[in-house]
């Protein structure tokens, strides 16, 4: 009976071994009309090639051209202060935020802490007449930025 049963195991065992032996054979040596499915040597890399970090690559936020001092003289010859407004003695500080674009204009301008519907669409209108930003730059990259633009209403 012992025998019969390690005879079985045996014969089990060697069954075993000549399929997976089979296998490994198959997958090593394919057939006529078959590829493998891998790159040869001669194909072109095709992987993305991730930027390097380089520290010293500039990184800053967008700016105004010439400075803050240039855009507050800026928003003096250019914000005109609603009639409106003046009459009823509304002031405030409007804060505009905008997208400056990688190329440097102002998009997706709208209004983030509004004072009075008069006094916000003129802080929108001269935000709107800026001149192209300087844009943020990313690892020496320009990007697009958000900025907070406070334009102050004051009849003083």
């Amino acid at each position: 009976m012992r025998k019969m049963i390690l005879s079985c195991l045996f014969a089990a065992a060697f069954a075993t071994i000549s399929q997976a032996q089979h296998f490994i054979n198959s997958l090593s040596a394919p057939t006529a009309g078959q590829a493998m499915a891998s790159a040869g040597t001669d194909a072109p890399d095709t992987t993305p090639k991730a930027p390097v970090y380089n520290p010293n690559a500039r990184t800053c936020l967008p700016q105004f051209p010439g400075g803050e001092k240039s855009m507050l003289t800026f928003m003096d010859t250019h914000l005109q202060y609603p009639k409106m407004a003046k009459l009823n003695s509304f002031e405030g500080k409007v804060v505009v935020r905008a997208t400056v674009a990688a190329n440097g204009t102002l998009e997706k301008i709208e209004v983030k802490n509004p004072v009075d519907p008069i006094l916000d669409a003129a802080a929108i209108e001269a935000v709107k007449a800026m001149p192209k930003w300087l844009p943020a730059l990313q690892m020496g990259r320009p990007v697009k930025c958000n900025v907070n633009i406070p334009v102050n209403f004051s009849l003083n």
